[in-house]
């Protein structure tokens, strides 16, 4: 192929989302998933499903993280001296179709998935005979679900499940797309969602003097999608609501097709070392109602100590922002990531308890957490930031760079000559062509430095 039919290919056929993929794809490989946070006893099974299944880093540890909190829902918590912090986590993995996403996300979640099919499978047996009036008031024991309307969700699942429930998709965009999906005009589902992120109590009454209240009500959310369609996440100000940077981005490192190794088989034994673990967290710790407390897990000093000068340096470095709308988006996502920093070392406490070899022992109604688990959590936040402010920059730059720019930074990518992207662009390659494609090139970069990001 020549190099003029590699642009013509390449550039002149490529859409603004395809190109904008590209680009954030070339942008994140900078940011590695450090699987290493992980207990020693799983990282076999982790090294397993990164190298014989070619799952992405990224892939694999949100939804290990996402696993192990579907697992403990309500039961712990963190506690700082205000209100408790319960382990919730909204994960979104973020990859070009076929990359991984689904099979790695259905692996890990595997163990989970078999304990919802018993659940569906008791269900069943128990409405059997009943009638539709006798089956709205039973409990429906749910773990996993895909599909309902908050109207379901605060008046049955919730109510049901005091432990708390997750919204598993396989594409994310159903839930972004299902928010307030029964109302004509601008609804309250993302206030629900806002409050389940939280836990925060939440009340609603209807006609007729019927009140639905919930104490602590727990949803984790999970699921995919692909780079070209991440704007629709940020439609309706959910940038401005702070509701997006609640969603946690484990993107892929590369944008390519995974590649399974078909001659594998994992062993039941590796499996076991990642099951067993998990459901030990989802059988043995149990939430009977609204006045059991969650057990408590507080930091030590050491911890709080390398926490606060965390916190304390991303502060300074927003604050030394000098464009508004920066420190504005920087502000947005620490607000979250600080908290899911204290999650994370809770979720660290209780899984490194779950790995316990003596699988008799108890989880302590006490825990602590230690200044290596919360260098270990923040390890996470560093990527976690990371990956919130790549993905929100392709997105902006999608919505506001000119395919012509992106067509241009393309073609810097893959080092095309100024002669021939003089060609491509003027028609023209004598020396007047390439200044002034030289010229264009400059002027690109310096009002789109997002685009042209392996340039500056």
């Amino acid at each position: 192929m020549s190099l003029s039919e590699f642009i013509k290919k390449k550039l002149a056929t490529a859409t603004a989302d395809e190109l904008s993929a590209e680009l954030f794809e070339r942008e994140n490989k900078k940011n590695i998933f450090p699987l290493d946070v992980f207990h020693p006893a799983i990282k076999p099974y982790i090294e397993d499903i990164h190298n014989e299944l070619d799952i992405p880093r990224a892939f694999i540890g949100l939804s290990m993280l996402s696993a192990y909190s579907s697992a403990i829902g309500t039961s712990y918590a963190v506690y700082t001296g205000h209100k408790p912090v319960y382990l919730s986590v909204w994960g979104c993995l973020l990859g070009m179709t076929s990359s991984g996403k689904s099979y790695g996300l259905d692996t890990i979640y595997e163990p989970l998935h078999k304990v919802q099919k018993n659940l569906d499978a008791e269900w069943g047996e128990t409405i059997k005979g009943k009638s539709n009036e006798e089956i709205s008031k039973l409990n429906m024991p749910t773990l996993l679900y895909r599909e309902a309307n908050i109207s379901t969700v605060v008046r049955s699942f919730l109510p049901s499940n005091k432990k708390g429930i997750t919204k598993y998709c396989d594409e994310l965009l159903e839930w972004i797309n299902g928010l307030n999906q029964l109302s004509k005009k601008e609804g309250t589902d993302e206030q629900f969602w806002l409050s389940t992120w939280n836990c925060s109590p939440y009340t609603v009454i209807r006609a007729g003097n019927q009140k639905s209240s919930l104490y602590r009500p727990f949803a984790n959310v999970i699921g995919c999608t692909q780079p070209a369609i991440l704007h629709k996440f940020y439609a309706c100000d959910r940038d401005k609501t702070g509701f997006v940077f609640r969603m946690l981005f484990g993107i892929a490192e590369e944008n390519r097709i995974a590649q399974p190794n078909m001659f594998y088989t994992m062993s039941d034994d590796m499996k076991s070392s990642h099951s067993k673990p998990l459901l030990r967290m989802n059988d043995e710790l149990k939430m009977h109602d609204d006045d059991q407390e969650p057990r408590r897990i507080v930091l030590d000093d050491a911890a709080k100590k390398l926490y606060m000068q965390w916190a304390k340096d991303k502060v300074t470095f927003i604050n030394q922002q000098e464009d508004d709308d920066d420190r504005e988006l920087h502000a947005g996502i620490l607000g979250k990531i600080k908290e899911y920093i204290l999650r994370f070392a809770g979720l660290f406490v209780v899984s490194d308890a779950a790995y316990n070899p003596n699988m008799n022992a108890y989880f302590p109604a006490k825990a602590t957490i230690t200044k290596s688990i919360m260098e270990r959590a923040i390890k996470l936040a560093d990527y976690f930031y990371d990956a919130s402010l790549t993905a929100y920059n392709m997105v902006l730059m999608r919505n506001s760079v000119p395919l012509l720019i992106l067509q241009m930074a393309m073609a810097l990518k893959y080092k095309v000559s100024k002669k021939n992207m003089a060609l491509y662009f003027y028609k023209k390659d004598d020396a007047a062509s390439c200044k002034r494609m030289s010229r264009a090139i400059v002027d690109a970069i310096q009002k789109y430095p997002r685009a042209f990001n392996a340039q500056l």
